[in-house]
């Protein structure tokens, strides 16, 4: 019983701690598909709240059910998306269209389940799975000669899992979570995106 408590108070600390870990230096991958000939990139922004110096990535602790603790690193999940975007793209310079991306939300998280939080219950929980995702709210405008043709936006969770009992287990988990995202998100956009719009 002692050592599980001890376990929950090393995951409290964690919620308190992580969000602020070193930042990972995980390279843009080389995308095999990609936007091709179709669209060039003509500008990105980002307006995710979680790139703000000032947010407050600590969540208040509820009393039952999972804790989603927010992941901050030194550099913002939006920006590895932004990186991402820009290389997806970058093929495509000469389009006749152009698109311009607005990264309106890209919040990454990890779970601290209630079982794990419960000293009895928590027994049972040890190096179980949780679930690391990231919220994903990113806007394409489609333009033609200075003028908006038509909107695309994605607007969904990607999911994984991964431990959590340890700030090593919680890197590893948000690494896979990238790897996760980009699989998923680039795959989403070459069949919703440019094949449906170009």
């Amino acid at each position: 019983m002692a050592m599980q408590l001890k376990r929950i108070a090393l995951s409290l600390c964690l919620l308190l701690l992580v969000s602020g870990c070193a930042n990972h230096n995980i390279p843009i991958p080389d995308f095999t598909q990609g936007a091709g000939s179709k669209v060039a990139l003509k500008s990105i922004s980002i307006n995710d709240r979680t790139s703000d110096p000032s947010f407050d990535s600590k969540r208040k602790l509820p009393f039952f059910g999972d804790l989603q603790a927010p992941i901050k690193q030194d550099t913002p999940f939006s920006k590895i998306v932004s990186n991402d975007i820009n290389a997806y793209f970058q093929k495509s310079q000469n389009s006749v269209h152009g698109i311009s991306v607005q990264i309106q939300i890209a919040e990454p998280y990890w779970t601290f389940t209630a079982e794990q939080r419960i000293p009895v219950l928590g027994l049972f929980a040890m190096g179980m799975d949780v679930e690391y995702g990231v919220y994903l709210r990113i806007q394409f405008e489609v333009e033609q000669n200075n003028k908006v043709l038509r909107t695309y936006l994605y607007d969904r969770v990607i999911k994984t899992t991964g431990k959590n009992m340890t700030e090593k287990d919680v890197e590893e988990g948000y690494q896979k979570l990238i790897s996760t995202y980009r699989k998923e998100f680039f795959r989403q956009l070459d069949r919703e995106f440019v094949e449906r719009y170009f």
